[in-house]
């Protein structure tokens, strides 16, 4: 599995992850990385550089100066970038993973440390939802997430991917609450962060009554994730609990709501949505959908900074729709294999569907089984592909 990441190291940004039937799990962040250690950033960044460095890894050298070229690796597949043996990777018999973060916590069992800070971060807090994904991943190994026995199936991982469990609820939602309820008790009012207040309405009741979903049904969901825009302003923390490198799964967590902008993040959610006329006990599918021949097809999911898996965000293209998703989860896939099968078994979504054409009929079939969290099978093997009862040949000569 690793063989040919390592010869040609032609993956130019994103992780791998592999497996076999066996059960031996690979990740691995190996690919074209330039060749910038931490001593030479230290020596050679310009001030620009000193601040894109710490904030993103990304060093920013002095050109005037040749002993500021990107070094070499003997063992890299091309000058100017890190050998594999300078690039992290990681087998595993129980699992690996990764959310769109560092390589640090591929498996918290086995941290991944000791590489340059171009390459990633170590040692530091990840975001929420890579924290959820290893959460529910371990409890799947365990077997303590309900889906039955421990083992990765595929209704398991189908669960896994679209539970759209919102991390950041599960921390600071009852903090939240009582929040609420004591400016509830004190006059029905909340505070704003332009220092007047906003009527409360019935927030506290449906934030006490919300499951903590990113479904479709579910009223208090975009009231939530709007206050957690607010109080997760830049620069701004809304832990009352910090993070803490022995436990890097579960810190930070807790709701200071002795913080000033945590205080007012629930009356600038509220005014928020009160002047974009949405009400605050709305469900989330009235206010995230797309359009289909005059119906709306409802799109489960949120944002991946409020710890939900099934990342979905909408209104980030200046222009577009504010109510359908711009990017986020698109092609889903879980495979694995059965017992003395030689072809694999799997499942298949594509959010957005297949056609681009309104008038092709696979133009929303696939998003209209995305709202109702389903899957197409997949079809690997000739024997799979030629007992679907939907199968059309078409044979293309050559002129």
């Amino acid at each position: 599995m690793l063989s040919i990441p390592k010869k040609y190291q032609g993956i130019p940004w994103v992780n791998t992850i592999a497996t076999d039937r066996a059960g031996l799990a690979l990740y691995a962040d190996i690919g074209a990385i330039p060749h910038v250690t931490n001593a030479e950033a230290k020596a050679c960044d310009t001030p620009l550089g000193n601040r894109t460095f710490q904030s993103l890894g990304l060093p920013i050298l002095n050109g005037a100066k040749t002993s500021c070229d990107w070094g070499n690796d003997p063992g890299a597949a091309v000058p100017g970038i890190f050998g594999p043996s300078h690039e992290p990777y990681l087998f595993r018999h129980d699992y690996v993973t990764n959310s769109n973060d560092s390589y640090w916590l591929a498996n918290p069992h086995h941290p991944l440390t000791g590489f340059a800070r171009i390459v990633g971060t170590e040692d530091s807090a990840r975001d929420l939802r890579t924290r959820i994904g290893l959460i529910q991943v371990q409890a799947r190994v365990s077997g303590t997430d309900g889906q039955g026995p421990p083992g990765f199936t595929l209704a398991a991982m189908r669960n896994l991917d679209l539970s759209d469990d919102s991390y950041a609820a599960q921390l600071t939602l009852s903090g939240l609450v009582k929040l609420c309820d004591k400016f509830q008790a004190s006059g029905g009012f909340a505070p704003t962060s332009g220092g007047g207040k906003v009527k409360l309405g019935d927030a506290c009741t449906k934030l006490a009554h919300w499951n903590g979903k990113a479904d479709t049904d579910q009223r208090g969901a975009v009231l939530f994730a709007w206050f957690w825009i607010f109080a997760t302003a830049p620069g701004q923390s809304p832990f009352s609990h910090p993070f803490q490198l022995s436990h890097p799964v579960t810190t930070p967590y807790g709701l200071n709501t002795a913080d000033p902008t945590v205080r007012t993040a629930l009356g600038d959610a509220i005014q928020h949505l009160n002047k974009a006329h949405i009400p605050i006990d709305t469900t989330l599918g009235a206010v995230q959908y797309v359009t289909y021949h005059g119906s709306h097809i409802t799109i489960p999911g949120g944002s991946g900074e409020d710890g939900i898996f099934n990342a979905i965000y909408v209104d980030t293209v200046r222009g577009d729709s504010l109510t359908a998703p711009d990017n986020g989860s698109s092609f889903i896939q879980v495979v694995t294999w059965q017992p003395h099968s030689a072809c694999p078994v799997g499942s298949t979504i594509l959010t957005y569907s297949e056609s681009s054409n309104p008038t092709s009929p696979h133009f929303a079939d696939q998003t209209k089984l995305f709202s109702k969290k389903q899957f197409l099978p997949d079809r690997f093997c000739q024997a799979q592909i030629s007992a679907d009862p939907h199968l059309q040949v078409v044979t293309v000569r050559s002129p």
